[in-house]
């Protein structure tokens, strides 16, 4: 392997196994390359890679639904795409989508057995894949749709220095790097509620917070991407306050718990990928004992109400507009009641 000028690294025949961060704004986000091998559109077959995989679209019946985007845009699940090369998204159908989508059949208790073997790096880096996705698809979306009015694309919001590390976790299964404990962010699989009226699908993520959450049947995947784990620790007595299935609202909460936790982080952890011998390893630098603001409901609240405004607005509540101000408040809670007990019945 050999450094290039930018500090990318590539190999012998001239694959990128690393993108620095200044090729990776260049070439993946401005320039429109394969977001996983960098291949450039005209000099290999490019096809469309779906954000949501389509397997998941087919599963949940969601041809005729469509995804809500920031600034309360929407779009068509059978448009959510993002250009890919051919060779890049039949790999990823064959490392992820096909293994994933037969291990999911099996729900949440094929899931953890799945994770108790080693299956965290996989679902992680998925999951890092998905976040990627739709953010890359936010170059082509416009905040305000109204072509009459002067608007800026969604992607204008987003930190793509920020973005680089997860851009190196998404490939990851590409150049086979191998990722450290240190680099690994907070997971948590969640079993969730099936039959509700919600439907037994969700997709959501709060970019500020580099957090996920994906919910399928009976299982909930929520991740915060760039902590080093530091969140699964801020939160370890409300994931063992969790004594039964998730609703919905419930996901949505834990969600945005998480990802204000990791807002909260003051001494964050720095990533990088150094080359070992013949292959990469990403990896993380923890200074010191993890310190964090403190919890402001308020600022909270913000992070709350991005995660529920969409449920509690296709929800009939008969008292929506106080559950709002709550939420708003940051001092509502459909997990826990007063006395901290997890609530069984939360919408």
């Amino acid at each position: 392997m050999r450094t290039t000028a930018d500090r990318s690294i590539e190999d012998e025949h001239g694959k990128v196994v690393f993108y620095s961060a200044e090729r990776f704004l260049e070439e993946i986000v401005n320039g429109g390359n394969c977001f996983i091998c960098g291949s450039s559109p005209g000099s290999v077959v490019f096809n469309a890679e779906h954000v949501i995989p389509d397997w998941i679209v087919q599963r949940y019946d969601l041809n005729d639904s469509s995804m809500t985007l920031p600034g309360g845009t929407s779009i068509d699940y059978t448009r959510y795409k993002v250009p890919c090369c051919k060779n890049c998204n039949d790999l990823m159908n064959i490392t992820f989508e096909g293994p994933l989508s037969r291990l999911t059949t099996g729900g949440y208790s094929a899931v953890k057995d799945y994770l108790s073997k080693g299956g965290r790096e996989k679902i992680f880096s998925w999951l890092s894949l998905i976040f990627l996705k739709t953010h890359l698809k936010d170059r082509e979306r416009r905040i305000n749709p109204d072509k009459r009015v002067e608007s800026a694309r969604i992607s204008e919001l987003t930190d793509w220095g920020e973005m680089h590390h997860i851009h190196c976790l998404a490939r990851s299964f590409y150049n086979s790097a191998k990722i450290s404990d240190r680099a690994f962010g907070s997971l948590f699989v969640m079993r969730a509620k099936t039959g509700m009226p919600l439907g037994d699908y969700d997709y959501a993520d709060y970019f500020p917070g580099r957090a996920i959450l994906l919910r399928l049947g009976d299982v909930a995947f929520i991740s915060v991407l760039n902590d080093s784990g530091i969140v699964a620790a801020m939160l370890a007595n409300t994931i063992t306050g969790i004594t039964g299935p998730l609703s919905a609202f419930q996901c949505r909460e834990l969600l945005a718990r998480a990802a204000y936790a990791n807002m909260l982080i003051e001494n964050r952890p720095t990533f990088h990928t150094d080359p070992r011998g013949d292959s990469l390893t990403i990896d993380a630098v923890l200074k010191q004992a993890p310190r964090h603001r403190p919890f402001i409901p308020a600022d909270f609240g913000k992070v709350y109400e991005a995660m529920l405004a969409t449920l509690i607005q296709d929800t009939p509540l008969p008292n929506k507009e106080e559950i709002k101000e709550h939420v708003r408040n940051g001092r509502w809670s459909f997990l826990f009641d007063p006395q901290g007990r997890f609530l069984t019945r939360a919408v």
